[in-house]
């Protein structure tokens, strides 16, 4: 399938009337594509929250006179303006990209615009967990920019955050100021400052800030290296963890054994594990985060394991494990294998505790 590009245009929406007798000004986005020498064409209107009628929409579109004509024009222009920038600053743009981008608040020369736009990218390509992470340290810089904001959960729907501050204003004091009040928040790790430079990165690529006020590096503020923690255990320790009897941490056992046994597959790989990917005693498997394709023989204690939690199903299409169901949205999926991750370590951590190991 072909992409053409997409064109984009205001016009006005004659279908019906408003109770004033006017038609409201929308913008409406074409999304072309050629398949087996077929055009297929896809339309979506947006509404500018404006209205005229027919012969002032003709009048602004040629030659505004009166004071309303002209304010009109000119949000028309913004618009436009801002729908060409969305299309020529990617070079590939699917309508679900457009419309978040499009529908973002604030100007296009602020920090919380250029963490949307990354933002939307991420999610464009799939990549819902690194979105999740954007998103959350965006509003971790908004609840720093305006302290009267509440914590705000990263999976909420209603997403209306804005940082309405300039990337001019972002220098080495303001980041350490940053820095201290992740601290004080309880905030040791340095992903948030890792995506925030990142953010600068892609205003600089977008020409939003120059290059030579870049408060990041040698000369700027230097990001530290947080200490690494132990996360391999030991063969003994092994052990002691796979001989534990306790039905309370039997489950969390069996899964981390699962993972252990199979080449230390994460549980995003072992939750989209379906029964056609097993055949002759191996699993077939493609890595969600290498996008590799690995074969592992099929072990007895996997197989004991698959008995005891797995679906019950003759249906290859099926999942091996009811983490996930059919039909799920991407960031569904994403937030149904971070709950379950999360359960499992929280139970992995107790029993750690009662066996003194390092988790």
């Amino acid at each position: 399938m072909i992409q053409l590009k997409p064109t984009v245009l205001v016009t006005l929406d004659t279908r019906r009337e408003n109770k004033d007798k006017l038609y409201p000004i929308k913008l409406c986005a074409t999304f072309q594509s050629v398949k087996d020498g077929k055009k297929k064409w896809l339309q979506k209107y947006f509404s500018l929250g404006l209205a005229c009628s027919k012969n002032d929409f003709k009048a602004i579109r040629k030659n505004p006179r009166s004071f309303e004509q002209k304010e009109i024009a000119s949000k028309i222009r913004e618009v436009e303006q801002r729908a060409h920038k969305i299309l020529d600053d990617h070079s590939f743009v699917t309508l679900e990209m457009f419309t978040r981008l499009f529908s973002m608040q604030g100007s296009m020369h602020t920090v919380g615009y250029v963490f949307n736009l990354v933002m939307a990218e991420m999610y464009a390509a799939g990549r819902i967990g690194n979105y999740n992470l954007y998103k959350t340290t965006r509003n971790s810089v908004a609840r720093f920019v305006d302290p009267t904001l509440v914590k705000m959960k990263t999976r909420k729907k209603a997403d209306d955050i804005k940082i309405d501050i300039s990337f001019f204003e972002i220098n080495s004091d303001w980041l350490k100021k940053y820095q201290k009040w992740l601290r004080d928040q309880g905030v040791r790790n340095t992903i948030y400052m890792k995506h925030l430079r990142a953010v600068y990165n892609k205003a600089i690529n977008l020409h939003i800030i120059k290059a030579d006020l870049y408060p990041f590096g040698k000369d700027g503020f230097k990001i530290k290296k947080t200490a690494g923690r132990k996360i391999a255990l030991d063969e003994q320790e092994k052990n002691r963890l796979l001989n534990m009897t306790d039905p309370e941490f039997r489950f969390a056992i069996d899964f981390w054994a699962f993972s252990f046994y199979n080449y230390g597959l994460n549980m995003a790989d072992i939750a989209a594990l379906k029964f056609r990917d097993i055949s002759n005693a191996v699993i077939h498997i493609r890595r969600q985060k290498t996008e590799s394709n690995i074969e592992i023989p099929l072990r007895e204690e996997s197989k004991e394991i698959m008995t005891r939690w797995g679906n019950k199903s003759l249906n290859p299409d099926e999942y091996v494990f009811p983490i996930l169901t059919q039909g799920l949205s991407l960031s569904q999926i994403k937030n149904r294998v971070n709950d379950f991750t999360g359960e499992l370590n929280k139970s992995l951590r107790k029993a750690g505790d009662k066996l003194k190991l390092p988790f």
